[in-house]
């Protein structure tokens, strides 16, 4: 694997885990990190020219048992928060990844690195890294406790490289595990405040992203069990009767991750949290991940029942939201309004396959 794919995929972890252990250097690793994200995403640009195809196979069991176990923790969560929503969605996706498990499919490339991925890794590490070295400073001022700084800075080092693992897998059961990895870590980052509205937000958050991680675990029980294969590359050009199917359930955990209506609560309820956790749920990170995966899917849905819906909800969360936004006197509502609507076109343009588009749109939202 090359060295700045190294860099982008693993070190975000390794300093993650470092900032817990070594409390006090949580601000130096964090900077350094940073810059060496930085530096491998931009020297990706610049030089990967030909697609990169990995295989992950000696990796599939353990990936299944981090999914078992990030399941798990959503249901102790919502036993533990008494809220029936979120259990009831976790022990449905346990049922739809066991179901899913059944399966067997051939092997192929896990880790597909193509220029949307290329441009991807560029918006999140530039942009996402800028979030982290404000992030240093600010966790200075919201508290004194150098164990929670360090639990800070590590939850969004590690959302980095979630994000561009996530952006770089052409298997969809690697895609389910990072997002709800990614929902994992908006639930911990929009709850950090650990006061009652952050608590009553950050359960909201996971409750309406589970939505989107049901929808795409079924998507991929679909895939396995009619299509026999769980890579995308190989599902947009199945021309199975099923396409459409896994193709609808993907843009619905698309759309939920996007924050589109009626999924904008979520977006909305980060607004308690810290200033970095907003910017890093609004800039290029989380939700750029509904254009990202509309992009992915567009040559399967073009012209379809799919793409003319997600286009539709896409232009009535575009214009609703810029409506609500222009109502707003509050900042921190009007980024909000104004990101879900830029998502909106972004899901409307994705879905009519106008990648340029949408690429204008990603600039935009950084």
């Amino acid at each position: 694997m090359d060295g700045c794919l190294l860099i982008m995929f693993l070190l975000p972890f390794f300093a993650g885990a470092l900032s817990l252990i070594l409390r006090q250097y949580a601000k130096e690793i964090t900077l350094a990190t940073s810059a060496l994200l930085v530096a491998s995403s931009v020297l990706s640009y610049y030089y990967y020219e030909a697609s990169i195809r990995i295989s992950l196979d000696s990796l599939h069991i353990p990936f299944a048992i981090m999914d078992f176990a990030l399941l798990a923790y959503f249901c102790y969560v919502g036993f533990k928060a008494q809220d029936k929503k979120i259990l009831f969605l976790a022990l449905l996706q346990v049922a739809f990844l066991f179901a899913a498990k059944s399966y067997d499919t051939e092997s192929g490339a896990d880790i597909v690195v193509d220029k949307l991925s290329i441009f991807m890794f560029l918006l999140i590490n530039v942009v996402g890294s800028s979030v982290l070295v404000y992030a240093t400073r600010y966790i200075e001022d919201e508290t004194p406790d150098v164990a929670r700084r360090s639990v800070f800075l590590a939850i969004l080092t590690d959302f980095l490289g979630v994000m561009n693992l996530l952006v770089s897998t052409d298997n969809i059961e690697l895609l389910f595990l990072f997002f709800e990895m990614t929902t994992l870590a908006s639930f911990w980052l929009i709850g950090f405040r650990k006061n009652e509205e952050s608590t009553k937000n950050a359960l909201t958050a996971l409750w309406m992203n589970q939505i989107g991680g049901a929808a795409l675990v079924f998507a991929v029980l679909v895939s396995k069990s009619h299509l026999h294969t769980v890579y995308i590359s190989q599902i947009i050009v199945s021309g199975s009767e099923y396409l459409l199917l896994v193709s609808a359930f993907i843009s619905i955990a698309a759309l939920v991750k996007g924050a589109q209506i009626p999924f904008s609560g979520w977006l909305l309820g980060a607004m308690v949290a810290p200033t970095p956790v907003s910017a890093i749920l609004h800039s290029s990170t989380m939700v750029k991940i509904a254009p990202y995966l509309l992009l992915k899917i567009s040559p399967a849905i073009s012209s379809t029942w799919v793409s003319y819906a997600v286009a539709a909800i896409g232009a009535v969360s575009f214009a609703v939201s810029a409506a609500l936004a222009l109502r707003e006197d509050s900042f921190k509502k009007i980024l909000a309004y104004s990101t879900i609507s830029l998502l909106g076109l972004m899901a409307l343009t994705a879905a009519l396959a106008t990648p340029l588009t949408v690429t204008a749109c990603m600039l935009l939202i950084m």
